[in-house]
């Protein structure tokens, strides 16, 4: 385990790069769903989801099911690829977050957006659409810097999921 608490966290440094971008890919699907509706989008994007109402929730049961059943399978992949002892990929450095940045800038994210998503300003308008652009910017960043920054991102989530 690392600084963080909870099994997840340790089990997946070991998910590969793809597991990461499945897990990241039914995560932008969960937001996508309430992209229309941006005070539900912006508690998917800050909780999860665990802070909807369940009423909330059926309209994007079967986002929700993916997004849980995709974690589960792959953490308990990762879990048999951490006993046989995976290697920890490597932190990203600071010109991976420039090659990140410049994914997510190409997609139009407006100033406000990216302020809205810098100070977690959960009630600004483009905070749900900056927060879909920052994921798929990440999802679709290719490489080590790729890998990297989807390594540091999922380890983010796995901390955060309830």
């Amino acid at each position: 385990m690392n600084r963080h608490s909870g099994p997840n966290v340790g089990y997946g440094s070991a998910l590969t790069d793809e597991q990461r971008k499945e897990i990241i890919q039914t995560n932008l699907d969960m937001l996508r769903k309430f992209e229309s509706k941006p005070k539900q989008c912006a508690i998917v994007a800050m909780t999860g989801g665990s802070g909807l109402t369940q009423e909330q929730l059926l309209t994007a049961k079967e986002e929700l099911n993916r997004s849980l059943i995709v974690m589960t399978e792959n953490l308990l992949d990762a879990r048999q690829a951490a006993v046989a002892g995976a290697q920890v990929p490597v932190p990203p450095t600071e010109d991976d977050y420039d090659q990140l940045f410049v994914g997510w800038d190409e997609r139009g994210v407006s100033d406000g957006g990216l302020q809205a998503l810098i100070n977690s300003d959960t009630t600004h308008p483009d905070f749900c659409s900056a927060t879909i652009a920052f994921s798929e910017a990440i999802v679709d960043l290719d490489g080590p810097a790729g890998k990297a920054v989807r390594f540091e991102f999922t380890q983010g989530m796995l901390t955060f999921a309830p």
